[in-house]
Parts: structure tokens; C-alpha cells; sequence
């Protein structure tokens, strides 16, 4: 996705709009509503998906000193790996939810088992 405000310059130098710009071609007016709707709703899961990133700056730091906390201290840590896990899997699913990739798809499905797996172990081992 190019930067958001090189959009409309980008428009303006190339003389058509930027929902023509957003769809690689030039839509005739009977579509225009139909596609700008289609855009707006692709930006809002994009910025919903950029908020996730953030999730990761705060997260993934935290659970991984936890996560060599709990293995320097011989402490169960399967609980706060499947957390990891769990996150991981969600992001991965919103992202499949926008991009339908098969790769998001293939994380998904190993990241729902590696759950599962991370939390029988921690039941197993913490019971």
C-alpha cells in the first residue's frame, strides 16, 4: 500500500481520482459508489490491522522476558507460550480475514493446534 499521502498528488498529476487510483483502473460512473464503499471498508480493516502492531510493541517483549524468566527459573512456562501463541494465531486471523492468503490461513490453523497443545501441556503440568 503506497503512502496515504502521495495519494492525492498522485492523482491530481495523473488528472483522475483517488478511488480510480485505489482500484488500478478507471471505473465508470454506475460502479463509483459501489467501489468507493469497497475501498473504505478495505482502509478500516487495514488501520484495524495496524493496530495490532502496536499490540505487538508492549506484548511480545513482556511474554518473552516472562517466557526466559519462567525457563531460567525452572518454572512452568507452557501457560505464557500459549498465550504467545493465542496472540499470534488472533493477529493472523484478522489478517486472513482481510487478505484471504493461503499463508495467513496455513498460521492460523498451526497456530489454533500450537494452542491447544501449549495449554494441555501447562494443564498437565500445573495440575
Amino acid at each position: 500500500m503506497p503512502d496515504l499521502a502521495l495519494l492525492q498528488p498522485l492523482s491530481r498529476m495523473l488528472k483522475i481520482d483517488v478511488n480510480d487510483l485505489l482500484n488500478g483502473a478507471i471505473i465508470s460512473d454506475n460502479t463509483y459508489r459501489k467501489k468507493c464503499g469497497e475501498n473504505l471498508i478495505s482502509f478500516a480493516e487495514l488501520n484495524y490491522l495496524k493496530s495490532f502492531r502496536y499490540g505487538y510493541i508492549g506484548f511480545y517483549p513482556l511474554a518473552i522476558l516472562l517466557l526466559i524468566y519462567c525457563l531460567v527459573k525452572h518454572i512452568e512456562s507452557a501457560g505464557i507460550l500459549s498465550l504467545i501463541v493465542v496472540y499470534s494465531t488472533v493477529v493472523y486471523y484478522f489478517r486472513y480475514r482481510t487478505s484471504r492468503d493461503v499463508m495467513s490461513l496455513v498460521i492460523v490453523i498451526c497456530g489454533m493446534i500450537g494452542t491447544v497443545g501449549s495449554l494441555i501441556g501447562f494443564f498437565v503440568n500445573t495440575w
